[in-house]
């Protein structure tokens, strides 16, 4: 989906999300997730880019995915999109299609399996 893609491609439900920090009484720190929109997307899995790697003595692998989302502006790589009842993590650079408000956001995106 690299051209511009027709809106019925855009079939698959997304929620973006965005973090805020709490801190308890004792000062502990904690990510609340919260949604900052939920649109429709189109998905694309990538035929490449899946990865291992070993973190902690664990292995861990990754799995990479491409959302087409009508353009919208403010997202940013601290964001995460749930997909399918799984969490992907938003990575930098977006690509965005077409001219304006008018067009399109390619996010690639990843999450650890």
């Amino acid at each position: 989906m690299a051209n511009i893609p027709r809106i019925g491609q855009l079939d698959r439900r997304i929620e973006i999300q965005e973090s805020t920090e709490l801190r308890s009484a004792t000062g502990s720190r904690t990510l609340e997730w919260t949604a900052v929109a939920r649109c429709w997307a189109g998905v694309e899995h990538a035929n490449t880019g899946n990865n291992e790697q070993v973190a902690g003595d664990q292995p861990v692998a990754t799995t990479r995915i491409k959302f087409i989302i009508r353009y919208r502006s403010g997202l940013t790589e601290n964001m995460r999109i749930l997909y399918n009842s799984e969490y992907y993590d938003m990575l930098p650079p977006f690509e965005h299609l077409g001219r304006g408000n008018d067009g399109y956001l390619v996010i690639p995106a990843q999450k650890q399996v």
